[in-house]
């Protein structure tokens, strides 16, 4: 009888490139799982994807972990990678609201006072094109973070089935 779940050129659960591997324990699966969860609370709480990040790198060099430690890798890259998208995206937002900073600076200080002297007469002078560049870098930066948001969704989703499968992660 064959296992219709195991796709060609994939290994079954417990054997590997290198022969057969340890089948993981119970409680193996269960801190993967853990972790899974920590990711997938850490979506809408930031904090959580940070216990499961520990908790993947602690676990990912166990040898007990089997296939399993593909998937605390998995978790490991998608954690980094998803931080240097979300960087990157805040980055751009940031980078667009300069330009108007810039220009509420210049307009005080035209008018003879300090930064923190405006008064609330004080006309606001700030230049379109500022507006423009705060409200396009505005926009690439908002669609890159849904884009990030989207991938660490689909890196989670991904992942959490194939350990549901007993498969490694990809």
């Amino acid at each position: 009888m064959t296992d219709t779940n195991i796709s060609p050129g994939s290994a079954p659960p417990g054997f590997g490139a290198g022969g057969p591997q340890p089948v993981p324990s119970t409680g193996e699966f269960t801190t993967a799982w853990v972790a899974y969860g920590c990711y997938f609370f850490g979506v809408i709480l930031w904090w959580p994807s940070i216990i499961g990040l520990i908790i993947a790198y602690v676990r990912r060099g166990e040898a007990a972990a089997g296939f399993i430690a593909s998937h605390y890798r998995w978790l490991i890259r998608t954690f980094w990678w998803s931080a240097v998208g979300w960087l990157a995206s805040m980055s751009l937002i940031v980078a667009g609201v300069l330009p108007i900073i810039r220009d509420i600076a210049r307009s005080a200080r035209a008018k003879g006072g300090r930064l923190g002297d405006i008064e609330v007469d004080t006309l606001v002078s700030i230049d379109w094109s500022s507006i423009f560049a705060a409200a396009g870098l505005a926009t690439i930066g908002g669609i890159a973070l849904l884009s990030v948001y989207l991938w660490l969704l689909y890196r989670l989703i991904r992942g959490a089935l194939r350990l549901a499968d007993a498969q490694p992660a990809p």
